[in-house]
């Protein structure tokens, strides 16, 4: 029996933290969105805020996401093909999250890296579309999922990589751990 409880754990332990980010955006005209996509933008957000749209391709998987600024915040929205909405995405500062929570993940990256270094944080939403509006529109969470998508830098004393973390509204949990793979780049920046 233990043997059968340990190689389920291996087995879904790689898919966990075996997993690579290779993502592909590129900016798309408001025309090649679909329409329930748009929908939700005009609805949720009101505004004539300058206003982005990507088409993103990571593997197999297929969506649009719109980026623009409310509220003095970066807002990322991400639809399936439909127009379906999958999650909402909003950059914060460290200090932003709450500090149980913050704790907890200070806890998890100073247990796992010797030096750790944040790039972005964000917190994620998820539920469903009149949810997401309201929380949009009044700051109302009800009914919602709250998880935290942080990319850092974790380095050991045999590794030192850029990983993009999904963890629990908590911070204690762990739910997907990606290495994130960087394409090309065909400019240099001096």
């Amino acid at each position: 029996m233990r043997l059968i409880i340990y190689c389920i754990f291996c087995f879904y332990g790689c898919f966990l933290f075996a997993q690579e980010k290779r993502e592909v955006e590129r900016r798309v005209n408001r025309g090649d969105v679909p329409a329930m996509a748009k929908g939700f933008i005009e609805e949720a957000y009101n505004t004539k805020s300058k206003l982005r749209w990507y088409y993103q391709t990571e593997g197999d998987e297929i969506s649009f996401e719109a980026k623009l600024y409310w509220k003095d915040e970066l807002h990322s929205v991400e639809f399936d093909t439909l127009g379906e909405i999958k999650d909402l995405e909003i950059v914060v500062e460290w200090e932003m999250i709450d500090s149980p929570a913050r704790q907890n993940l200070e806890t998890y990256f100073n247990g796992h890296y010797d030096k750790w270094d944040l790039d972005k944080v964000q917190i994620q939403w998820s539920g469903a579309r009149e949810n997401l509006k309201e929380l949009i529109k009044t700051n109302q969470q009800s009914g919602l999922t709250k998880r935290y998508e942080i990319e850092y830098r974790g380095a050991t004393e045999t590794e030192d990589e850029l990983w993009e973390g999904l963890f629990n509204a908590d911070g204690t949990v762990l739910l997907q751990k990606r290495k994130i793979i960087l394409g090309n780049l065909n400019n240099l920046t001096y």
